[in-house]
Protein backbone atom coordinates (compact mmCIF):
# COMPACT_ATOMS: atom_id res chain seq x y z
CA UNK A 1 0.00 0.00 0.00
CA UNK A 2 1.69 3.02 -1.02
CA UNK A 3 1.67 6.53 1.44
CA UNK A 4 -0.99 8.89 0.72
CA UNK A 5 2.18 11.49 -0.80
CA UNK A 6 3.29 8.03 -3.26
CA UNK A 7 -0.30 7.67 -3.86
CA UNK A 8 -0.60 10.86 -5.17
CA UNK A 9 3.03 10.92 -7.12
CA UNK A 10 2.03 7.53 -8.82
CA UNK A 11 -1.54 9.17 -10.56
CA UNK A 12 0.29 12.04 -12.07
CA UNK A 13 2.97 9.31 -13.43
CA UNK A 14 -0.75 7.72 -14.63
CA UNK A 15 -1.44 10.99 -16.09
CA UNK A 16 1.52 11.69 -17.36
CA UNK A 17 1.69 8.26 -19.24
CA UNK A 18 -1.34 8.69 -20.73
CA UNK A 19 -0.96 12.61 -21.99
CA UNK A 20 2.47 11.06 -23.65
CA UNK A 21 0.67 8.00 -25.21
CA UNK A 22 -2.32 10.57 -26.65
CA UNK A 23 0.06 13.42 -27.71
CA UNK A 24 2.28 10.14 -29.63
CA UNK A 25 -0.95 9.22 -31.23
CA UNK A 26 -2.64 12.59 -32.36
CA UNK A 27 0.90 13.42 -34.39
CA UNK A 28 0.04 10.28 -36.03
CA UNK A 29 -3.32 11.39 -37.15
CA UNK A 30 -4.63 7.74 -35.34
CA UNK A 31 -8.06 7.13 -33.68
CA UNK A 32 -8.24 5.58 -30.00
CA UNK A 33 -9.40 2.51 -31.93
CA UNK A 34 -6.59 2.34 -34.14
CA UNK A 35 -4.29 3.02 -32.17
CA UNK A 36 -5.56 0.13 -29.74
CA UNK A 37 -5.62 -2.32 -32.22
CA UNK A 38 -1.77 -1.70 -33.53
CA UNK A 39 -0.80 -2.25 -29.63
CA UNK A 40 -3.15 -5.37 -28.89
CA UNK A 41 -4.76 -3.57 -26.14
CA UNK A 42 -8.59 -4.24 -25.91
CA UNK A 43 -10.20 -0.59 -26.61
CA UNK A 44 -11.78 0.48 -23.28
CA UNK A 45 -8.42 -0.84 -21.60
CA UNK A 46 -6.39 1.49 -23.72
CA UNK A 47 -8.65 4.35 -23.39
CA UNK A 48 -8.30 4.24 -19.53
CA UNK A 49 -4.25 3.84 -19.57
CA UNK A 50 -4.69 7.26 -21.91
CA UNK A 51 -6.96 9.01 -19.58
CA UNK A 52 -4.49 7.78 -16.31
CA UNK A 53 -7.18 5.79 -14.79
CA UNK A 54 -5.67 2.65 -15.14
CA UNK A 55 -2.43 1.27 -13.72
CA UNK A 56 -0.20 0.40 -16.36
CA UNK A 57 2.28 -2.87 -15.94
CA UNK A 58 5.40 -2.72 -16.81
CA UNK A 59 4.92 -5.33 -19.35
CA UNK A 60 2.77 -3.55 -21.19
CA UNK A 61 4.34 -0.27 -21.00
CA UNK A 62 7.47 -1.41 -22.71
CA UNK A 63 5.00 -3.58 -25.04
CA UNK A 64 2.88 -0.06 -25.60
CA UNK A 65 6.82 1.89 -26.11
CA UNK A 66 7.52 -1.28 -28.60
CA UNK A 67 5.04 -1.05 -31.19
CA UNK A 68 4.63 2.83 -30.94
CA UNK A 69 8.21 3.14 -31.89
CA UNK A 70 9.40 5.19 -29.20
CA UNK A 71 11.60 4.48 -26.17
CA UNK A 72 10.11 4.26 -22.92
CA UNK A 73 11.38 7.38 -21.28
CA UNK A 74 9.00 9.55 -24.02
CA UNK A 75 5.79 7.71 -22.40
CA UNK A 76 7.37 8.46 -18.67
CA UNK A 77 8.66 11.73 -19.05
Amino acid sequence: MLKPNEQEEFNELLKRIGKNMREIRKERKKTQEQTSEKLGLELRYYQRLEHGEYPITTKNLFRIASRLGVEVKRLVS
